[in-house]
């Protein structure tokens, strides 16, 4: 079954290995969602084990998803503000090495169901599909997946790899984002 981008409103986004420059992408995509469109997009830091969204957007790290997923903070003590309008996020919280297992949490399916109906878009941000299981269980609960793959660096069977474990998740990847490609700009002549 084939999804169409422009129907997505939750995405999850993903590489193949650590390093190729997923969480800037995401962060990214935020910003624009939010600010040129006016949606009400909120970012969730899923990478529990390497949190960096707090950073970029200066908000406090904890609580976070995983105390949500613990049950030890309610959903609305883990959002937090941005100074970019109309974008929210939820930082990863406490780093965990065990966090796949928070993710079949009830909780979370219950937290993602309040969080469509407050939305217009939730992103989130996945830790590397291939050294981690966190992806492939992520992707359960969105509706499309975007897979950041980094140019030169990233070996075509990594990429093929992770394809592989991605389509597991009943075709719902909709694209690739290939990050740090060098562009030279020819010089005029005249």
């Amino acid at each position: 079954k084939s999804i169409r981008a422009k129907s997505v409103r939750s995405l999850l986004v993903t590489s193949a290995v650590r390093k190729e420059g997923r969480t800037q992408t995401v962060a990214n995509l935020a910003v624009i969602l939010a600010s040129i469109e006016g949606s009400r997009t909120l970012l969730i830091d899923a990478d529990l084990r390497h949190p960096k969204l707090h950073e970029i957007f200066r908000v406090q790290g904890g609580p976070g998803l995983s105390e949500l997923l613990q049950g030890t903070f309610p959903l609305d003590a883990v959002i937090r503000t941005t100074q970019i309008d109309n974008l929210q996020i939820i930082p990863s919280g406490h780093t965990l090495q065990g966090s796949a297992e928070l993710f079949h949490s009830p909780r979370l399916a219950e937290a993602i169901g309040t969080l469509k109906t407050r939305y217009d878009v939730l992103l989130f941000d996945s830790p590397p599909v291939i050294p981690y299981a966190d992806a492939i269980i992520l992707a359960g609960y969105a509706e499309g997946i975007l897979l950041v793959v980094k140019a030169r660096e990233t070996r075509r069977e990594v990429v093929r790899r992770a394809k592989e474990l991605l389509n597991q998740s009943e075709e719902k990847c909709i694209g690739v984002v290939l990050n740090s490609i060098e562009y030279v700009i020819p010089r005029p002549i005249y």
